[in-house]
């Protein structure tokens, strides 16, 4: 009679389950804890338009300035700048020549005509009341400067972070100039009186 003998089957390893932590149904993974990056700092562009030696010092006055850059400097003429050649920035300073005041009044309509946004700040140095009065309908839209504001580094740094808020800011030199300016119309053409008499009688 054969003997039969049966040969054992190796055992197999039961897989333990390891408890994990609970965790709700579509919730994803948790991964490492993210670190919240706080926003760069915004500087103001900065378009600087006037003589070369001016502009010089303005640019190293405003080097050590973290919230004012720099963007470009426009040293020609600027009645024959090209306008769309300009350099952008957030704020142009120019530097009004009081012979030709209203060559800076053009160009800075035109460069905001350009740019909607371009805050204009002028630098006016002393000049004829007739002169300064071409800049009194723009007192409450642009920042007028005196030259001795324009001097003081750290006051035209914040001045200029000012208008590029979109907040002007005019001088108080400045307005006690303007302030000082006799009304338009106040001063009677004697010459051009006698003329209409004339012609009326």
């Amino acid at each position: 009679m054969r003997r039969m003998i049966r040969r054992s089957r190796p055992r197999r390893l039961r897989r333990t389950a390891v408890p994990v932590a609970f965790r709700p149904r579509n919730h994803p993974a948790q991964s490492e804890p993210s670190i919240t990056k706080r926003p760069a700092p915004t500087t103001t562009t900065v378009v600087l338009a006037g003589p070369v030696d001016w502009c010089m010092t303005i640019d190293s006055a405003l080097y050590e300035n973290e919230k004012l850059t720099v963007a470009g400097t426009i040293r020609d003429d600027l009645r024959r700048v090209r306008i769309y050649d300009a350099p952008k920035g957030d704020v142009v300073i120019i530097l009004v020549d009081s012979t030709v005041p209203d060559v800076a009044i053009e160009f800075a309509r035109q460069m905001q005509a350009k740019d909607r946004s371009t805050c204009i700040a002028l630098i006016l140095p002393e000049m004829e009341p007739k002169s300064l009065r071409l800049f009194d309908a723009y007192s409450g839209s642009w920042s007028l400067i005196s030259t001795a504001t324009c001097d003081d580094y750290d006051l035209l740094g914040r001045v200029l972070e000012s208008a590029g808020r979109g907040i002007p800011w005019v001088d108080t030199e400045i307005n006690r100039r303007l302030s000082a300016l006799e009304p338009v119309g106040s001063h009677v053409d004697e010459d051009a009186l006698d003329r209409l008499v004339g012609l009326a009688a």
